[in-house]
Order: C-alpha cells, then sequence, then structure tokens
C-alpha cells in the first residue's frame, strides 16, 4: 500500500471535499505508518487502532485520483 494516497485524502478532508476516516465508532482517526511504511488508522478517542483493508485502500485510491488526476 502506498501511504501517500492517504495522505492525499487526507488533504481533501482539509480542504473540505471527502468525509474524514473514521473508526468503528464514528471518531475520526488518524494516519500513522508502521516502521514499514504501512499505513496505520488510529482513533485517540477509542483507542483502536488498524491497518485499513484492501477495499478502503482501493476507495481512498479512486477518490484521490478523482480529484487529482
Amino acid at each position: 500500500m502506498d501511504i501517500q494516497y492517504f495522505h492525499d485524502y487526507n488533504r481533501l478532508v482539509r480542504r473540505g471535499l471527502v468525509r474524514p476516516l473514521a473508526c468503528s465508532a464514528g471518531h475520526e482517526v488518524q494516519l500513522r505508518a508502521t516502521v514499514d511504511a504501512e499505513p496505520v488508522l488510529e482513533c485517540y478517542t477509542c483507542g483502536s487502532r488498524a491497518q485499513p483493508g484492501l477495499a478502503e485502500y482501493q476507495r481512498v485510491q479512486a477518490i484521490v485520483k478523482e480529484h487529482f488526476a
């Protein structure tokens, strides 16, 4: 997974063009990276951490490509 897509997605969030990524409880998550530069989504409200799956990655990738390509 290319973490840059998540950075670009967060740029769209800051511009108000897309909704922020959220944990299963509905709280906004923050983007982090593992030592291998794999994306990890962390929620500071509920304490959950998760690596996005392929479906989530493809959704983020498609949205970013729609706005930046």
